[in-house]
């Protein structure tokens, strides 16, 4: 604690208190100035040690008082506008017992639930950006995501794929919530593809239309579950064997379309599923060639 001042020694004589006291409550008073919190914590410290000594020491004036330091010498809170003897010997009482090691402990504790709160919030705002970007992918679902026939069990795994890292992305935020039912309605023409059911989005008008159910949170079996995932790379205007290297290299296969006018040196127009899309792996990926 540093000696008091003269000024603070002769308030001390006029008040009847021992000048140590005045003195201690400067050094308090700077100390919690100099605090890493936020300036409304502060004045509330200071409010709250005040009204614990029964000094009539509002907000208001904790705000003014704080507003002085670093105070050179605690009479000197007397001029403030409606601070008067009895607030400021209240306010020295107060801050005069205070133990200035205790306010340690008590900063780094506010200070680490701020970084928290801060982190928890920065974590919620990632976690919304991702479920958008997801439930944007969904949402395009039920548009043509291609144009050609798409095998069913692809469309099925593929859309399965997104949704459990969707359910992913809120398992590892901690957040304890999980996907309820989510249901995808596309729509194509029912056809065959190597004899199997299969839905073409070249068709202008698409009467047949699949709606497809899942449930993230709802412990299916773990066949339920998508294999392995790859994410789709960009094919388009590679001619055939590049397009075949690139999609083997992310462990995919590849199904060659030709359109009518297709030459021999022709490349890729279009592909299904699209770039940047998750899909299991050895999943086949249709390329048109034109």
């Amino acid at each position: 604690m540093s000696e008091p001042t003269p000024g603070e020694q002769a308030q001390a004589s006029a008040w009847g208190v021992p000048a140590s006291q005045l003195a201690a409550a400067r050094d308090a008073l700077n100390r919690i100035a100099t605090l890493d919190w936020p300036l409304p914590d502060r004045v509330h410290l200071v409010a709250r040690l005040a009204k614990g000594a029964g000094a009539d020491v509002g907000t208001v004036f904790a705000g003014a008082v704080l507003a002085l330091a670093p105070l050179a010498s605690f009479e000197r809170v007397l001029p403030l506008p409606g601070v008067g003897t009895l607030r400021a010997r209240g306010l020295a009482r107060a801050l005069g017992s205070l133990d200035l090691a205790a306010l340690a402990p008590q900063a780094g504790a506010l200070a680490d639930a701020q970084r928290r709160v801060a982190e928890l919030q920065a974590e919620v705002a990632s976690l919304k950006a991702e479920l958008n970007r997801v439930y944007a992918q969904l949402s395009d679902s039920e548009r043509p995501p291609a144009a050609a026939p798409m095998r069913v069990e692809d469309l099925t795994q593929s859309l399965l794929a997104q949704v459990h890292l969707a359910d992913q992305a809120l398992v590892q935020g901690r957040t304890g919530l999980r996907l309820g039912g989510v249901v995808v309605n596309v729509q194509g023409q029912a056809t065959q593809l190597e004899g199997e059911l299969a839905l073409d989005f070249t068709v202008a008008k698409s009467p047949s239309q699949l709606s497809l159910r899942f449930d993230a949170a709802g412990g299916g079996s773990a066949a339920a579950l998508p294999r392995e995932l790859r994410t789709v790379p960009d094919v388009t205007g590679y001619t055939e064997t590049l397009a075949r290297r690139k999609l083997q290299a992310q462990g995919l296969d590849a199904q060659v379309l030709r359109s009518a006018v297709a030459g021999a040196g022709g490349v890729v127009r279009r592909q299904a599923p699209e770039a940047g899309m998750p899909v299991p792996d050895n999943a086949q990926v249709r390329v048109v060639i034109g």
